[in-house]
């Protein structure tokens, strides 16, 4: 754990998080002022299966946690052919490595990836955080250029992608949450 750029296989950063999930019984792992109960993924990510294209699937999902919590804010935006997911944490200090922050945003990015079955390239990342030691790791979460000190976190992607119908069966999404979060820690055809 001490050693510069050692790496854990994805399995095992799953069985982690699953672990601190169950632990904590905190969807949001306390990086948050308030939990997350156990199942606000799963129910979002069913909730959402029925829309009919990804720009409706994000909307919908993002409209969830919305009104589930006031801790995290996050939005899909369309301007000039770029779409950004753009997330703020109320309390960014309760996550003072930034490790929730960017995983929040990985899950945004991965699940609609997986969701469209195509791995949809990001074109810029803007993070909050000033520019982290860990930076060159960032690229594997985000394989794009990163812009640091922003005022919140954001991914830009071309809004075609938005057009996507979801094409994950009942069932696939079933075996996707009995293993997760494992398929948001990959991106598809990686």
């Amino acid at each position: 754990l001490q050693r510069k750029g050692a790496r854990v296989y994805d399995r095992q950063m799953a069985r982690l998080i699953q672990r601190i999930w169950d632990l904590l019984d905190d969807e949001f792992m306390g990086f948050t002022e308030n939990p997350c109960k156990p199942g606000a993924f799963s129910y979002m990510a069913k909730s959402v299966r029925r829309s009919e294209t990804l720009r409706e699937a994000l909307q919908s999902g993002m409209l969830f946690y919305r009104l589930m919590t006031d801790d995290i804010d996050t939005r899909l935006t369309e301007s000039d052919g770029l779409a950004t997911i753009e997330i703020s944490f109320r309390r960014p200090d309760l996550d003072p490595d930034s490790f929730y922050q960017e995983f929040w945003m990985v899950i945004w990015h991965r699940l609609a990836s997986w969701y469209s079955g195509v791995r949809i390239p990001l074109q810029r990342a803007m993070l909050a955080q000033a520019q982290p030691e860990h930076q060159l790791e960032l690229k594997y979460l985000f394989p794009c250029g990163h812009t640091f000190g922003c005022p919140s976190n954001k991914l830009q992607f071309d809004t075609q992608y938005l057009a996507l119908p979801l094409v994950r069966t009942e069932g696939e999404l079933n075996d996707f949450l009995r293993h997760s979060p494992f398929d948001l820690l990959t991106i598809p055809g990686y």
